[in-house]
């Protein structure tokens, strides 16, 4: 599997993962502790058991991005980006029946609806690009046209 990612968003994803880590190995003393001070009642403490819990899921966690980190990473900010042409890696700039929004294209590991940032493998993402300035279409019922497309500037 190939995973497209910016250079700024491997080293958030390889911090992310540092931080999980360092979340787990306190999960794990917590979880020890718990089991611990509980003598012979450790299965039916509540805070053992949400402690473990916490501990499987943060473990699962990294597990994941391990995985996905392990891929063959494609940098999007080796790839060309045609200004006034969406393509991986643009800030585009369109109307959504009449509302001005901005999106930056990036891969899936980093896609930020909250910070605009799609993945390029979302079906609006899939629909765009390829579309270049002043082009009109329909999506989801919905007018879109493109009023510009660049570069995004968070890559090298």
């Amino acid at each position: 599997m190939n995973l497209l990612i910016s250079k700024v968003g491997l080293l958030n994803a390889k911090n992310r993962l540092l931080v999980m880590k360092e979340n787990l190995a306190a999960a794990i003393e917590e979880t020890a502790l718990l089991y611990n001070n509980a003598g012979d009642t450790w299965h039916d403490n509540p805070a053992w058991i949400q402690s473990s819990r916490t501990t499987n899921t943060l473990q699962n966690q990294i597990d994941e991005l391990d995985a996905i980190l392990g891929c063959t990473l494609l940098h999007i900010d080796d790839l060309p980006v045609e200004e006034g042409f969406v393509s991986l890696g643009s800030e585009v700039i369109l109307t959504r029946e009449g509302v001005e929004q901005t999106w930056i294209i990036l891969g899936e590991l980093e896609s930020d609806p909250d910070e605009n940032i799609m993945s390029a493998n979302a079906p609006f993402a899939s629909t765009i690009i390829g579309k270049k300035v002043g082009d009109i279409f329909e999506f989801r019922g919905k007018k879109i046209e493109i009023i510009s497309s660049k570069r995004w500037s968070g890559l090298e």
